[in-house]
């Protein structure tokens, strides 16, 4: 029975997924070495989520040709744009570009929704666009507190990937999965005890692979636009982390979110399900 579940290509790709940071964070923290070496340990989100990638779909053509093949390319672009914020940290204004990187990858997936000038196709583009800066700005605002940026981007992982695969999206439901997955590998690192920080190059890596699944949900597939909508209170819920029991404690804090941050994702879910039920019925 473990060997089949194995085989499983969805629990392949997962599980690889999760692996990959476990042992790229050290190796980047051991050949490098020094604060670079801890900074470069977060590389391993976005490695590990191309990686999954690469399994479940192989090598994309380049330039690539859909929405799906452009998905490893965006998690690449916002690794290397990552990289270079973590070494102009403080020459460089982070906020804009965590503003403006959302509406590039938009108007590469979208780019016919773009040029077709439909009111409706616009519409959704631009309140994709306040999505992804919101949760870009979420994540910016909380990445020095503890392990709280990271477990907001494995839960809404976690929930996109369910709600895809209700809304018949099995690949992107995959790598959905595998972002998680690969946030969650980083996230083992750091606890009970913290040892790499959620620097630039993690966060730009998670969130751009994430919100590039995310957008290519809404704009392609007819999974539940409503459902990825409340999955946003994942990254509201930040607002209440102090008002948490335990939230002082190093160690049981961030689970104390997870737990909360969860609830937004089983309502996002349980509205998927029943917007799937009403459209078979």
């Amino acid at each position: 029975m473990p060997i089949q579940i194995l085989d499983d290509p969805f629990v392949l790709s997962a599980v690889l997924a999760a692996l990959l940071p476990l042992l790229a964070a050290g190796i980047l923290t051991g050949c490098i070495g020094g604060m670079i070496g801890i900074r470069a340990a977060g590389c391993a989100i976005a490695l590990a989520f191309i990686i999954a990638h690469l399994s479940i779909l192989g090598w994309p053509p380049l330039p690539p040709r859909s929405s799906l093949q452009k998905l490893v390319y965006i998690a690449l672009i916002g690794l290397l744009l990552g990289i270079v914020l973590d070494f102009l940290i403080d020459r460089v204004p982070v906020r804009p570009v965590a503003v403006v990187w959302p509406g590039v990858i938009l108007a590469w997936l979208g780019w016919q929704q773009l040029l077709g000038l439909e009111l409706l196709d616009l519409a959704r583009l631009v309140l994709l666009w306040f999505a992804g800066a919101f949760v870009f700005d979420r994540l910016l605002a909380l990445r020095a507190a503890e392990i709280i940026a990271p477990t907001m981007a494995l839960v809404a992982g976690i929930g996109m990937s369910a709600i895809a695969m209700i809304g018949n999206a099995a690949s992107l439901s995959q790598l959905a999965a595998a972002a998680a997955a690969a946030t969650g590998g980083f996230l083992l690192w750091n606890w009970p005890k913290q040892r790499y920080p959620f620097s630039m190059a993690a966060l730009f890596g998670a969130a751009s692979a994430l919100f590039g699944v995310g957008a290519t949900i809404v704009l392609f597939t007819r999974a539940s636009s409503l459902a990825l909508a409340i999955l946003l209170g994942i990254f509201a819920a930040s607002s209440m982390r102090a008002r948490l029991p335990l939230a002082d404690r190093p160690v049981w804090g961030p689970i104390a979110f997870g737990v909360a941050a969860a609830i937004p994702m089983l309502l996002a879910v349980t509205a998927a399900f029943f917007v799937a039920l009403g459209s078979t019925d």
